[in-house]
């Protein structure tokens, strides 16, 4: 769920720091969905840091929500029990980077949580983050040895038979895929980009079987040679498709391999130089996901293959390709049978 666009009607990545300062003339209240943390540059950083992993973690384990680090500090009123939030920011005094922090609070949690967005704001050498948390399908998550969850408005442990509970709802392993660029170049038909493709289990208890992975390319085509299988082109893509890839995927031991794609130069030439690469995965328990990277080769740098990395979506439900890919189901049936077809 988009709650910036709840509570600020407009996407987390537009946020600025105004909007924030203005949220907070007038009074707020936490709420099982918002939690607000200001920010005393007295004490050690990991210890703030720690804090937020619980409030994240809580997130994660009840219906998601809304954090707001760099909050005015909360103040107690007579006659309320809950702190209001209202007037001056109180920003972090240093400027954080958006890919470091996600990383420092994801591996402190079990299992590594997927859905945790960010938007680091930055104002004369201070910050704030808006952390935007969508509740887990892979609850429960721990945090060093203990299971927090958002109740009456406040991060609490979790009580034993809240985390059974949420034991009980695990139906289908967490798998995750990523893509690595591994080398670019100049080919003898054009350009080429070898890269690696990961499938990982994240769930500790719960092997995955049958796992079938699928690599999309909407410009250029693989080399022959690296491709198992190759199905050829579909309305101007390329699939290769890998089926029944892994016969049983443990916790701690990915699906890993390499394969190669060739852009000619008379793609090139034409200003093809924009490239989509799809990974989808899925095995006999887990639901279908993909991961999409935007890639771009018009001057690459050879020394850093994967800076032609655009922008990605990574590990995301199927279901949510046809908003995300902008894939309609008449595009997708015409990518597969090669004709137009009228669907209701």
């Amino acid at each position: 769920m988009e709650y910036s666009k709840l509570y600020f009607n407009k996407p987390l990545l537009d946020l600025t720091f105004n909007d924030v300062k203005k949220f907070f003339e007038e009074s707020k209240q936490e709420s099982d969905k918002l939690e607000f943390k200001s920010y005393n540059p007295r004490g050690n950083f990991e210890d703030k840091l720690f804090s937020i992993c619980q409030c994240v973690s809580a997130f994660l384990n009840s219906e998601g929500g809304l954090l707001i680090w760099g909050a005015p500090e909360g103040k107690r009123i007579d006659g309320k029990k809950e702190k209001v939030f209202q007037g001056e920011l109180q920003p972090i005094d240093r400027i954080l980077e958006k890919d470091a922090t996600i990383n420092s609070i994801s591996d402190q949690i079990i299992a590594t949580p997927s859905n945790i967005r960010l938007n680091i704001i930055e104002h004369n050498q201070s910050c704030l983050c808006v952390f935007e948390v969508d509740r887990s399908n892979y609850t429960p998550h721990q945090l060093r040895d203990k299971y927090y969850m958002r109740l009456d408005g406040q991060t609490r442990p979790a009580p034993h038979y809240y985390v059974e509970a949420m034991f009980k709802k695990i139906r289908f392993p967490n798998l995750e895929g990523f893509i690595r660029i591994d080398s670019i170049g100049q080919h003898h038909n054009g350009f080429f980009i070898k890269f690696s493709y990961f499938v990982f289990n994240y769930s500790q208890f719960q092997n995955e079987t049958n796992l079938t992975v699928g690599v999309v390319t909407d410009t250029g085509y693989y080399d022959d040679y690296n491709s198992p299988i190759n199905i050829g082109r579909f309305s101007s893509s390329q699939v290769l498709l890998l089926e029944n890839t892994k016969e049983v995927l443990h916790y701690g031991s990915p699906f890993v391999d390499q394969d190669m794609i060739i852009i000619s130069s008379t793609e090139i030439m034409q200003g093809k130089t924009a490239i989509k690469l799809i990974l989808s995965f899925g095995g006999r328990k887990s639901p279908l996901k993909y991961s999409l990277y935007e890639l771009e080769i018009a001057d690459p740098n050879l020394d850093d293959p994967n800076s032609i990395i655009k922008s990605s979506i990574e590990n995301k439900m199927i279901s949510d390709a046809e908003e995300e890919l902008k894939i309609s189901k008449t595009e997708q049936l015409k990518a597969v049978l090669g004709r137009d077809v009228e669907t209701k």
